[in-house]
């Protein structure tokens, strides 16, 4: 399993990931004053949004620091800067923090 997790096809898989989270931030962010009766439906896309974002986490995590050399040189120049751009603070965690918090 950890050999499908870390190949530079993972590279390109978690590029959709990446862009999936982002394109449920941007409409989470749009449903800021979401009504009661949408809630339901942006609280289940909340859910995908965190559960992909666990998910990328998870992939990068096992990408540990290629001691066992399944990296080039240069796919481990490109996946250390993933992974510090990934492990980063700033990402959004919908759990317990919707959208239209505080309004």
């Amino acid at each position: 399993m950890k050999k499908l997790m870390t190949s530079p096809e993972s590279l390109r898989g978690l590029r959709e990931l990446i862009r999936r989270k982002y394109e449920l931030d941007m409409s989470l962010w749009a449903d800021l004053k979401a009504r009661k009766p949408d809630r339901p439906f942006v609280e289940a896309m909340m859910a995908q949004a965190d559960a992909i974002l666990l998910e990328i986490f998870t992939i990068v995590e096992t990408w540990g620091d290629n001691s066992d050399g399944t990296w080039n040189n240069h796919e481990w120049e490109l996946v250390q800067e993933v992974q510090e751009r990934i492990q980063a603070d700033g990402k959004r965690w919908w759990e317990n923090n919707p959208p239209w918090e505080g309004i």
